[in-house]
């Protein structure tokens, strides 16, 4: 609202200045890992398989010989964008001898890099510390930790309840397109729990999941629960990679941290 005297209706200082459209954009290539950050890149203009393969050449083979000088043990992870599933940029990985991990269309919250977009965001927006949905999933994603469950089997039974459901909610997309009844993940998580407690409470974290997801018959009886639980195996979305990412906000001193970034 602005308030103006009789007259004054078209004068400059009487107007609200409004922004149409978004106001514009500046695209921004960009990449991290838990062992740091890499380089960044202004992208001109529309991202193509020609112009990405470029930055692939340029700026994140750079990054992922500086990230990991001495190891081949990594994988590149990217989403289903046209200019990265392209014939050519196929071809690329593949003569540099680059392993990627496979990933589901049309899935950005899966992306643990969403994490550094959203802290930007919304430094940039003025919205302070406010948790975002990405981020809550993962720390949702501690109710797989077997070693912060109760021993008594009745407070088992519901622990980790309300962070499922909304674990559940927020991956629907990816759980409903692989045939997930979420309500029967519900129920076989009760159950796996009391079974983890029974015979395979000593198990490391690690070693219990990838056996879940493994053995027979709790891969079979337990399918819908365990879509979720290949969905926390597989992203490197965790505590380390969420904290990094947010160092890596804080030392990006650049005028370009204005404008909007995208991947």
């Amino acid at each position: 609202m602005v308030r103006r005297r009789p007259g004054e209706a078209y004068k400059p200082q009487c107007f609200a200045p409004t922004v149409k459209f978004g106001g514009g954009s500046v695209m921004i290539w960009g990449c991290f890992s838990k062992a740091g950050i890499g380089q960044m890149r202004l992208c001109q203009g529309r991202l193509n398989q020609a112009t990405y393969e470029v930055i692939l050449e340029e700026n994140w083979l750079p990054s992922a010989l500086t990230m990991f000088p001495n190891s081949e043990d990594w994988f590149f992870q990217q989403d289903n964008a046209p200019c990265h599933t392209a014939r050519s940029i196929k071809v690329w990985m593949k003569d540099h001898q680059i392993k990627t991990l496979s990933w589901p269309a049309q899935s950005p919250d899966l992306n643990p890099i969403e994490n550094l977009w959203n802290v930007i965001k919304r430094k940039m927006d003025g919205e302070g510390a406010t948790e975002s949905a990405t981020t809550k999933a993962v720390k949702c994603f501690n109710i797989f930790n077997h070693d912060s469950w109760p021993e008594d089997q009745e407070d088992l039974v519901d622990h980790g309840a309300d962070d499922l459901a909304f674990l559940l909610d927020h991956f629907s997309p990816v759980l409903t397109r692989n045939g997930v009844n979420t309500e029967f993940a519900k129920e076989e998580f009760v159950g796996l729990k009391l079974l983890i407690a029974r015979m395979f409470k000593d198990k490391t974290y690690l070693s219990l999941w990838e056996l879940m997801l493994t053995r027979e018959p709790c891969c079979s009886e337990y399918k819908n629960i365990m879509h979720l639980v290949h969905i926390l195996l597989v992203l490197p979305v965790s505590s380390v990679v969420y904290e990094r990412g947010r160092e890596s906000n804080q030392m990006l001193e650049h005028p370009f941290t204005q404008t909007q970034w995208k991947i």
